[in-house]
């Protein structure tokens, strides 16, 4: 099977310490080259195995790492809370493969 390898885009913030701003970073850069080589060889032939596939190419990349968490306060710093580039994507997750499916032409059940 062959498939699409358009430039796949999604962002979440992140805390960028260089210019002390917060920065969208795309997550899905590398994503379309990477699921080729799978499709091709025929590891990833169905939508659940697909989401899979991604879940744990996200969690390897994004989850747990300092680089990808921040805080985020209120107003008055006064109440905080660890932002991470995984707790952006994982309520996101079907919707991430649903876009991957559709842009990729993969048309998986």
């Amino acid at each position: 099977m062959k498939i699409k390898t358009s430039k796949l885009e999604w962002y979440v913030l992140n805390w960028n310490d260089n210019e002390k701003k917060m920065k969208p970073i795309n997550i899905l850069s590398g994503v379309a080259e990477d699921l080729a080589k799978e499709v091709k060889s025929g590891s990833v032939h169905n939508k659940s195995i697909l989401k899979e596939y991604i879940k744990t190419y996200l969690m390897y990349n994004y989850w747990s790492k300092v680089e990808y968490e921040f805080f985020a306060s209120d107003m008055c710093g006064m109440n905080y809370e660890k932002i991470s580039a995984w707790q952006q994507i994982e309520p996101n997750l079907d919707i991430i493969v649903d876009y991957i499916n559709k842009k990729c032409d993969l048309n998986f059940k």
